[in-house]
This record gives C-alpha cells, sequence and structure tokens, in this order.
C-alpha cells in the first residue's frame, strides 16, 4: 500500500506477540483488507501514519478518529475496528518514540497491553472487536505514558493548588498519575511492584522533586470498604491514598458503572448481573437507590512499602 507503515504484516505480527483471540485477529484482518480495498479509506490511513511517521505528531488524536470514522464509513468497516486497525499500524512508529525516551522492549510491550485491555471492553461494551476510546491512547503514541507492570503512569501537571497527604501541592507541580488498566486482579503485590518500578523510573526524570502518585477513579470510592470489605484488593488499592476530592456521581447513568456491567449498566437494578463481589455490591448499592461515587487521592512514594 501506499506507506511502509501501512502493512498487513504489521497488524498481524502485532496481534500474533499481544495474543489476541483468533476471532479478533480475523475481523481486524478483514477490516484491513476492506480498508485497502477502498481509495478514499485507503488513502486517510497512508495519510495519517505518513504524518506521525515523519513526526507531524501534533494534529489532536480527535481529528485523527474523525478521520478514522470516515474511512471505515468509506469501507464498510465499524469505526471501532478501523480505530484498532489504525492504532496497530501505528504501533510499530510508537514503539521506536518509546525507544527514544529510553523506555525498553518490556516497558513497550507492558503498555500496548492496554490495546489488547481495550479490545475485550470494546467487544463487551459494543460488540464488536476494536477500540472505541480512541483519545485516549495519544499518551501511547507520543511515548508520555508508560506501563509498569499492573499499573500504567504519566506526568501530570496539578492543575491547581492540592492539599492532601499533610502537603500543600502547588499548581504546575508534576505529579504521577496512576490508570489502573482492566487487566486482572488488583493484588497488593502487583500494585507495590509497579509502584516500585515507577518510582525508579521517574526519579531520575524528575530531579529533585518528590514521588507523589495521583489517581482519580471509581476504584476510590469511599464506601468500597463498607461495600467490599476490608481486605478487598480494591478497598486496599484505595485506602493508600489521601483524597482531596470525592463524591456521588450525579446519577448512575453518569458514573462509571459500564466498567462493572459493560453493556448491562443500563439495565434497572434488580436486572443486573450479581456474577461476582462486585457485582452483587453494586447491583445492592443500587438496589437501595444510592449512587456510586469517586475519589481523588495523593499517595506519596515514601509511603509504599
Amino acid at each position: 500500500m501506499e506507506n511502509g507503515l501501512l502493512n498487513k504484516e504489521t497488524l498481524l505480527s502485532f496481534c500474533r506477540e499481544f495474543d489476541y483471540p483468533d476471532e479478533a485477529v480475523a475481523a481486524l484482518s478483514k477490516a484491513f483488507d476492506c480498508i485497502a480495498a477502498d481509495t478514499d479509506a485507503r488513502g486517510i490511513f497512508a495519510r495519517i501514519l505518513s504524518s506521525y511517521e515523519e513526526g507531524r505528531s501534533d494534529v489532536p488524536f480527535r481529528t485523527i478518529a474523525e478521520q478514522t470514522d470516515r474511512a471505515g464509513r468509506y469501507a464498510c468497516v465499524p469505526v471501532e475496528t478501523a480505530n484498532l486497525v489504525l492504532l496497530i499500524l501505528m504501533s510499530r512508529h510508537a514503539q521506536v518514540l518509546f525507544k527514544a525516551a529510553g523506555m525498553d522492549e518490556t516497558m513497550f510491550h507492558e503498555s500496548f497491553l492496554d490495546l489488547r485491555c481495550k479490545l475485550f471492553e470494546c467487544r463487551k461494551m459494543r460488540g464488536v472487536w476494536g477500540n472505541f476510546v480512541f483519545d485516549w491512547n495519544a499518551r501511547w503514541y507520543d511515548a508520555s505514558r508508560v506501563a509498569l507492570g499492573r499499573l500504567q503512569f504519566e506526568i501530570w501537571p496539578a492543575p491547581c493548588v492540592i492539599q492532601a497527604a499533610g502537603r500543600v501541592i502547588e499548581r504546575g507541580y508534576p505529579l504521577i498519575n496512576v490508570h489502573i488498566p482492566s487487566s486482572g486482579r488488583l493484588t497488593p503485590e502487583a500494585v507495590r511492584d509497579s509502584y516500585q518500578r515507577a518510582i525508579a523510573f521517574f526519579k531520575p526524570r524528575l530531579p529533585g522533586k518528590e514521588i507523589l502518585f495521583r489517581c482519580s477513579s471509581w476504584l476510590l470510592f469511599r464506601r468500597h470498604a463498607e461495600l467490599l470489605g476490608e481486605n478487598a484488593n480494591i478497598t486496599r488499592f484505595a485506602a493508600a491514598y489521601h483524597l482531596y476530592d470525592w463524591g456521588n456521581y450525579a446519577s448512575a447513568a453518569s458514573s462509571d458503572l459500564w466498567r462493572i456491567f459493560y453493556r448491562d449498566a443500563g439495565k434497572a437494578p434488580a436486572e443486573l448481573p450479581r456474577r461476582t463481589s462486585l457485582e452483587r455490591a453494586y447491583a445492592g448499592l443500587l438496589l437501595r437507590g444510592e449512587l456510586p461515587g469517586f475519589g481523588a487521592g495523593i499517595l506519596p512514594a515514601d509511603e509504599i512499602g
């Protein structure tokens, strides 16, 4: 095709490396062929990849998403699947950027496992193999976010003064933002290992700065001890943070319930599945007419065992 990055073997080798299920590989391969066969769709992909390869990465991911949506419609491919085909094709140059930023093959592999997490989320939410959160991926592709084991990290300048953990954190202070992908159990051992790796990674990149982790998530909801028990992995993860913001979502519909129930999130509380302790806890919460919540907090590196 028109660009060296627009290569089907790049797609297939990525799927093999990251152990995509056969059904997903077949869907992505078919989508690639449809895009390759359509002049307009092929041209859109080639231009995006060419710009990215040449370092013209200042185009907002939202704009790229709009172009990918058009390409999908031209080629009669679900936009979510077209998104993932493009993201995989772009990954080869992202690997170059990771290396230039001082990140090794393990860091790249752990980081791009996130596309696999989003693959399964998309299947559960939309019923297709793909990626429905295109904008989220931007920081993988400029190598400003890295996964180190179970958790993902990025430097996040504080947008305002934050008071937490006995500190007054000034606006602009480089906090280490923490993300928790849907990649399995959140065991204390795996979490501790990630934090320790992050401390080693960011210390030389932030000389003279105290390493302060920041997390904003439904996982930091203050009622998890009550709902799940003190020893639940989620409760133990959240308990490490000194909260500076918390509350309830305005409604169940505006919350992150989809991360628990996926497509079932819109059902009436009595109809929600109860296959796991997490589902049972949240179904019970909603059945009682209560709302889920969120929290945002700070975890100083010197508090990590």
